[in-house]
């Protein structure tokens, strides 16, 4: 009788790798940083959001191999990234979300995200001159949730993060250094 199943399977714990799913239009990112002598930089949480915001890290590894194949029915390619694992926290089986870092902008400005305007032509901040303000086009490098990387305006420049609706190029502002107070009332129940 002949057993095809086997007796046992050897799962290596430390250090593990993490197989993952990425659109196959990443392929051309996955290769630059593939080759890149400084490994990219994957996180693995669990319990988290789509943006790896929220939840638990279990672990920080690198990415460590790209599948030579694309999956036709799914648009997708498998990826591995390893991570060191002394403390256990990734286990086999367990389902998690792998966030990888797919670029490095140095000496980046950024913002958050209610800085940003669009304008019909292209994006633009309010910039404060003075007690006046001004538009200022703006080109996007990177727009995320939290926060949005931009170019054309210089650090320190003072930006206008809300009310931007009241605004028009010229209009006169005053800069609240402290948020104003709200007057409550308590109603007789």
């Amino acid at each position: 009788m002949t057993d095809t199943q086997g007796l046992f399977t050897v799962t290596q714990i430390d250090p593990i790798a993490v197989e993952f799913s990425l659109p196959q239009q990443m392929l051309p990112t996955l290769q630059g940083l593939i080759s890149d002598p400084q490994h990219a930089q994957v996180k693995a949480y669990i319990g988290a959001d789509t943006d790896g915001e929220t939840g638990n890290l279990l672990g920080e590894g690198h990415l460590t191999l790209i599948d030579n194949q694309i999956n036709a029915n799914t648009g997708t390619i498998r990826a591995k990234a390893e991570f060191n694992n002394a403390g256990q926290k990734l286990w086999p089986g367990l389902l998690v979300t792998v966030k990888i870092q797919t670029a490095l902008d140095k000496d980046a400005l950024v913002v958050p995200p209610t800085v940003v305007q669009r304008g019909l032509d292209q994006p633009f901040v309010y910039r404060i001159k003075g007690d006046k303000v001004e538009t200022v086009p703006v080109q996007m490098v990177y727009q995320g949730s939290a926060q949005n990387i931009i170019k054309g305006v210089q650090p320190g420049d003072v930006l206008v993060s809300d009310g931007q609706s009241r605004l028009k190029p010229g209009s006169t502002v005053q800069v609240l250094t402290d948020p104003p107070q709200v007057v409550q009332s308590e109603a007789e129940q």
